[in-house]
This record gives C-alpha cells, sequence and structure tokens, in this order.
C-alpha cells in the first residue's frame, strides 16, 4: 500500500494554471446562470482572479507541493509500489487440509449489500491498563464487492491486535488498501480510481461498520468506472470521499514509507503537511492553498516577463505567498516540535539512538520577496518560501537520507509512525487505526516484539506477514488469506 500516491516518476517543476482558468466563485456562478460558456479573458491586473477566491481549490493539475525541484515528483497521498524484487520474506511453508469458505456464485453483485459474515475468534492478547485512557478506532465489519481482487468478501475483525498471514500475491495488501479507502476516502498505492474497481467490472464498493469510542460510526466508498467515488459518513454523503480523512484518523506502513527518508525535500515536506491535516483537520487545506497561490505568482511573474501583463498583477499573490507561507511555516514547526520527542524515544526503543528531526523554515515577507523579484522574474518561478524547505531526519549527528542504512531508514519512518499515532491519539481523543503492511520482514526478533508491545497500547492494528511465527505475541486475531478469500484461522 504507502500513500509514497504516493510512486514516483520523474516529473518537472509545478506548472501554474493560466490565469484564465481561475474563476472567482461569484464569476462561475453567473456565468453558468447565463446558460453559456464564459469568455475569454485578458491578463490585466483587475482580470487576475481574486487571491482570496482560491482558497480551498486546486489550480489545473495542481497538487499539494508546489516547491517540486526536477525529479523529485510525488502524487498526493500516495505512496510507491512495492516491486517484486522487495518480497523479502519466506513463503508460508506448507499447511495441512483446511475446509474452504464457500464462494458465492453471483453474477451480479449487490453494492448495497451490508456487511455481515460469520466472526471467527481467538482469545485476546492482554493490553495494558494504560491503553483504555482515549477511544479508540475500531473497524468491526468489512463489506468489500469488486474492489481489487475480491469478488465479495464479508469479514468480522476483532479490537486489538489483528494479524493477516498468506503467501505473497495473495491479496493481503488488497485488504489493507481497502481499508484506508475506506476510512480515508483515498488509495495509499494509486491516484487512478478505476484500478481499484476488480478486473472486468464496472462498480466497486467498500462498507465498514464499527467505532469510535462509544459512537457507532458507518463509513461507504463507492466507485463506478466514468463516474468518479461517492463517500458516505453516517448515512450522510459527503461532498468528496476525502474529506472522510478529517473524520477518521488512519496510519499506514509500506516498505515504500521508507522515501520520507531517503527521498527528496518534496516527499518529506508532503507528509510531513499530511501530518498537518491529521492532526488539525481544519489546517487541511492550507497545503493546497498555499501552493495555489504560488503556482499564479510564478504564472503571473511568466506574463509579466513575457510582456503580456505589468507587474501591478503580481502583487496580489505576492502578498497571498507572504500570507499563507508565514501559516505554514507555523504550522509546520509546531508539527515538528511536538513530534520532536516522541520520535526520539519511539527510535530509541527501536535500536536508533539519539534520532533528532528539525525544520527551519523562514517565514516569506512582503520585504524579501519583493526585493528579490528582479530574480523572479528572470526565473519565472518563486525562489523563497516553504515549498523549497526541508525537515532533516538524524541520528548521532548523521543525516539518516544519506548515511542512513535501509534497516535504520526503516527503524525511523516507523519511530515517525509511532510517534504521530500517540500525538493524534493525544490531540484528537482517540487512537488511529494502523494498516502496517509487511513491516516485519526486516526486523530482528527484539525489534518485532518493541513494535507488537507499542501498538497494543493503541488502538485497532492490522500487520500483514507471510507466516503467523513472525509475531512474538498471540494477536487478538489471525486472519489467513488466500487468493480472493479472508477466513479466521
Amino acid at each position: 500500500m504507502a500513500d509514497d500516491p504516493p510512486y514516483r516518476r520523474t516529473v518537472p517543476e509545478l506548472q501554474a494554471a493560466v490565469a484564465r482558468d481561475v474563476r472567482t466563485r461569484g464569476h462561475a456562478s453567473a456565468q453558468r446562470g447565463a446558460g453559456r460558456r464564459p469568455p475569454r479573458r485578458g491578463h490585466g491586473a483587475a482580470n487576475v482572479a481574486d487571491p482570496a477566491a482560491l482558497c480551498r481549490r486546486r489550480a489545473d493539475g495542481l497538487r499539494p507541493d508546489a516547491g517540486r525541484r526536477r525529479g523529485e515528483g510525488i502524487a498526493t497521498g500516495a505512496v510507491l509500489r512495492r516491486a517484486t524484487r522487495d518480497r523479502l520474506q519466506r513463503g508460508v511453508p506448507a499447511r495441512g487440509h483446511r475446509v474452504d469458505q464457500r464462494r458465492r456464485d453471483q453474477a451480479a453483485v449487490d453494492l448495497s449489500a451490508s456487511s455481515g459474515g460469520d466472526r471467527g475468534r481467538r482469545g485476546r492478547s492482554d493490553v495494558p491498563h494504560h491503553a483504555d485512557s482515549v477511544a479508540r478506532l475500531i473497524v468491526e465489519t468489512v463489506s468489500l464487492r469488486n474492489i481489487r481482487s475480491y469478488a465479495r468478501l464479508d469479514l468480522d475483525l476483532e479490537p486489538g491486535l489483528v494479524l493477516v498471514v498468506g503467501p505473497n500475491g495473495a491479496g493481503k495488501t488488497n485488504l489493507l488498501e481497502s481499508l484506508h479507502v475506506g476510512t480515508q476516502g483515498f488509495s495509499p498505492r494509486t491516484r487512478a480510481d478505476a484500478q481499484l474497481v476488480r478486473f472486468g467490472e464496472q462498480a466497486g464498493r467498500v462498507g465498514l461498520r464499527g467505532r469510535r469510542g462509544e459512537s457507532a460510526v458507518e463509513l461507504e466508498v463507492t466507485l463506478e468506472l466514468g463516474e468518479g467515488k461517492k463517500a458516505k459518513l453516517n448515512g450522510a454523503a459527503l461532498r468528496a470521499a476525502e474529506q472522510l480523512r478529517s473524520e477518521i484518523a488512519t496510519l499506514v506502513f509500506t516498505p515504500d514509507r521508507l522515501a520520507v527518508v531517503k527521498g527528496g525535500p518534496a516527499v518529506r515536506r508532503a507528509y510531513f503537511d499530511r501530518v498537518i491535516g491529521r492532526l488539525t483537520p481544519a489546517r487541511a487545506p492550507l497545503t493546497v492553498d498555499y501552493a495555489a497561490a504560488v503556482a499564479q505568482r510564478n504564472a503571473a511573474l511568466r506574463r509579466a516577463s513575457s510582456g503580456y501583463s505589468s507587474r501591478d498583477a503580481i502583487a496580489p499573490w505576492t502578498e497571498q505567498v507572504a500570507t499563507l507561507g508565514r501559516q505554514l511555516v507555523e504550522a509546520r514547526t509546531e508539527v515538528v516540535a511536538l513530534l520532536a520527542a516522541g520520535f526520539g524515544a519511539r527510535a530509541e526503543e527501536l535500536g536508533l539512538p539519539a534520532a533528532r528531526m528539525s525544520y527551519e523554515g523562514e517565514p516569506p515577507t512582503m520585504e524579501a520577496l519583493e526585493a528579490r523579484l528582479e530574480r523572479d522574474l528572470e526565473r519565472g518561478s518563486t525562489g523563497l518560501g516553504p515549498h523549497l524547505d526541508d525537515v532533516f531526519l538524524t541520528s548521532g549527528m548523521r543525516d539518516l537520507r544519506s548515511f542512513g542504512s535501509q534497516g535504520e531508514q526503516r527503524l525511523t519512518v516507523l519511530a515517525l509512525l509511532l510517534a504521530e499515532a500517540e500525538l493524534i491519539a493525544d490531540r484528537r481523543g482517540f487512537a488511529p487505526l494502523l494498516l502496517l503492511d509487511d513491516v516485519l520482514s526486516e526486523l530482528d526478533p527484539d525489534r518485532r516484539r518493541v513494535l507488537a508491545d507499542r501498538v497494543l497500547e493503541g488502538g485497532q492494528t492490522l500487520i500483514t506477514a507471510t507466516q503467523a511465527v513472525s509475531l512474538p505475541i498471540r494477536p487478538a486475531q489471525l486472519l489467513e488469506v488466500s487468493p480472493g478469500l479472508v477466513r479466521a484461522a
């Protein structure tokens, strides 16, 4: 799964949307009411869209990080897909004969069917008493229709730690991906929603039921080819499926998440900006708003340098870049400060000593932006602001991107995830759902024990592995996956 959307193709620097393609809300409504196509607009300062009208909107093709340098492409919310060569786990040994759950012989799948299924239970693991100090997000039933390799799946989940085992390619990652889609409204593996629908089918559905603390939660995401994606929360339709992420917290690990450490600054900016949204949902649009302002300023710079408009057209966007840039730097500074202590502690537990994170963003002021205007006009882009910043991850003064081993980079990502999970529980009052795909394969027994003990203190966690002995403790539930089927062991 992780994602890392984001995973990466080389892409050029983000280009600005053409100013005439941006409309204020009032203008668009008036044109629709007139029942005709709006006329082309000039490039003068008077015809540039009001910067405030860009809030919560994307320019054409705009992605959150407007500061990618060449070769640092990243897709929103996605992670790199694991390649075959990355599958380091051993295969599952031969098992005795088991009675398979009967396949349902249905040509037409009922997309509106409710969740259900026989519940398979095992003894529950002991959970530390302090784990109940915050509410937990618990997914109790999963209903899939035509999602990835699953034609029809109805599954009950236990609270606590759920271990999902099966050979590579059986569908373990697909199961975790479906939970991410159902709780966040998007896949961490792909931006193409059509890939989520089972091959040969026209529509798919993810339905989840559970609880958050004492409150019941019902989630539904439906996908229809050519029709887009729709989501409901407790029966109420959402404007966009991605709105789920502001309501439900889910964190995911895949081997491709190592890009957060080994990738370029754009990857880390995108990661920590998503952390901002998860910790403070009201701030989630800030990255997009800032990226829109930078893109529009870049477009105004290029028009002015080409003689198509005056320099006066740049000023409104310079003001927006300064205002939103200051807010984004403040948000990043706050998030890094909040995460730092937990990150260092979790890294120390996992055997990564003296782990630190740091961010030294400088808010772009109007004066500083005006002072470098000539250089920006020459380049056609904004050369100052948080879209060019980086977050540094170190261990004992070593930059883990350049000098960390793959094992250390993996521990860094795990420490980040565990620290964020604790911070979400503290700030939002409930522990997030954790989806850990192939997290055990490169951990030694001691680190597996540390990880298992730590996730037991949080909310519901699903971990995938090729065999049950990979986990040093007894899970609350053991699920065995074969192509298209999941059954309780």
